[in-house]
């Protein structure tokens, strides 16, 4: 069984320095598979915050600008399509050192652990499932899958479509029950895998800097270019990647001209976004790689002061890592099964804010805090998750929002041909609406 190194972790954790310093650190050539949805998309460069060319130099990645985002379905690439892919790499550099590395928990878990998974519809099959769908509305639909099959009817939560559809799409495939497909994962690789986990206190604080940054990078710039030249469609895998979608909603649905207001509602959306996929990342690998992966806090790392603290920091880090790819499968299976690997999700888990939130609570219903300093301790819990930095400055705000009008010109003639609010709607609920040609 082929081995490798895998690395998973939160938005804005630095998989991506880790992985390439590791890559010093191995034996032999090595090479980086990215397991990054949204990095796997040429010309997402800013909202994806890929590896720069000079990292790319560094040693050779694979599966970054893989895929172009005007070609193809919101379903074009999955995480079978990423297993697929991934595995012919591996299998191709048999004797070279690998770490694949991302945080897209679906594109690891079905890589590193085979499933029994259905198999994959065709673009057409999920337009007829659906076309039917409609057709007979939720009850019909419903009671039709539990005909077929009652397991998977029961899994079901109300008005989940997406769900119900592709139950129905694997039927039509397969000709076999959904349920049939659910056996303990077994592992396809001799895998040494870490979590990266920071604080949540932290997290919050990079991602709202980060999200500023990407914004004056030119985020919004880099998505009206795309889809003025037709490079970006609606509904396809790339308009929904976290980031982007918020971008693109925005610039369909902003009143113009926008005012700073108008503006700072967005960033919280944006950071909000940001925040929220990061969270389920965690979670996501709470449920999935807690007894699998070894689960290390970067908290210090992200505490470091000056560039020569970050590279000792990052540097003791990767030797932890190093010592882990070494181990024997027996004595790292142990290691990921002891009770203090699961307890450093706690760090991330700590709900410093909701916390201070129920106790200003608590107090005010006893009468120990009045309603005045109850709203002032309320605004400053909130103005503390969303905390401003370059956007403090009026200058900086005020130019931001200028470009934005300015852009918002740019697209207006899209903004009146496409019927944005009637493709939400309808997309919240079913995969295929067409897609959308700007």
């Amino acid at each position: 069984m082929q081995k490798v190194l895998t690395i998973f972790g939160p938005t804005a954790s630095n998989k991506t320095v880790l992985s390439l310093h590791l890559a010093k650190l191995l034996p032999g050539p090595t090479e980086i598979i990215s397991a990054d949805s949204v990095q796997i998309y040429k010309h997402l460069d800013i909202g994806s915050n890929k590896p720069t060319q000079e990292q790319l130099q560094q040693a050779k990645h694979h599966l970054v600008s893989y895929i172009d985002p005007s070609e193809g379905h919101i379903n074009s690439y999955s995480a079978i399509n990423f297993r697929n892919d991934a595995s012919a790499i591996l299998k191709s550099n048999q004797n070279k050192s690998n770490i694949i590395v991302g945080g897209c928990g679906y594109y690891l878990q079905h890589l590193l652990f085979d499933y029994n998974s259905p198999p994959e519809g065709s673009l057409e099959t999920r337009i007829s499932v659906e076309a039917k769908l409609r057709k007979e509305g939720w009850e019909t639909s419903v009671k039709r899958l539990e005909r077929i099959d009652p397991e998977a009817a029961r899994s079901l939560t109300k008005f989940n479509y997406r769900r119900l559809a592709r139950f129905l799409e694997i039927y039509a495939i397969s000709n076999r029950k959904p349920s049939d497909f659910k056996k303990e994962p077994t592992k396809r690789y001799d895998f040494r895998g870490v979590t990266l986990i920071p604080s949540m206190t932290q997290l919050n604080d990079i991602i709202s800097k980060r999200c500023e940054k990407m914004i004056e990078s030119g985020l919004f710039e880099e998505v009206v270019n795309l889809i003025t030249e037709n490079k970006l469609k609606l509904n396809t895998g790339a308009s929904k990647a976290i980031g982007y979608n918020d971008v693109i909603d925005f610039l369909f649905t902003a009143k113009y001209p926008v005012m700073p207001m108008d503006f700072l509602k967005f960033l919280v959306t944006f950071k909000s976004s940001n925040r929220r996929y990061a969270s389920d990342q965690i979670n996501f690998a709470r449920r999935f790689f807690g007894t699998s992966f070894l689960n290390v806090s970067v908290e210090t790392l992200l505490n470091a002061q000056n560039a020569s603290q970050f590279e000792q920091e990052l540097h003791s880090i990767a030797n932890n890592v190093l010592h882990l790819y070494n181990m024997s499968m027996e004595e790292y299976e142990y290691r990921v099964s002891q009770p203090e690997n699961s307890q450093v999700f706690d760090l991330f888990l700590e709900k410093q804010h909701i916390n201070e939130m129920k106790q200003a609570k608590r107090l005010f219903h006893k009468k120990e805090l009045s309603r005045n300093d109850f709203k002032h301790k309320t605004q400053q819990i909130q103005s503390s998750i969303h905390s401003l930095f370059l956007y403090r400055d009026d200058y900086v705000l005020n130019e931001r929002v200028d470009k934005l009008n300015a852009l918002l010109r740019r697209v207006s003639p899209l903004r009146e041909t496409v019927n944005y609010s009637k493709f939400v709607a309808e997309s919240k609920n079913f995969v295929t609406p067409s897609v959308v040609q700007l």
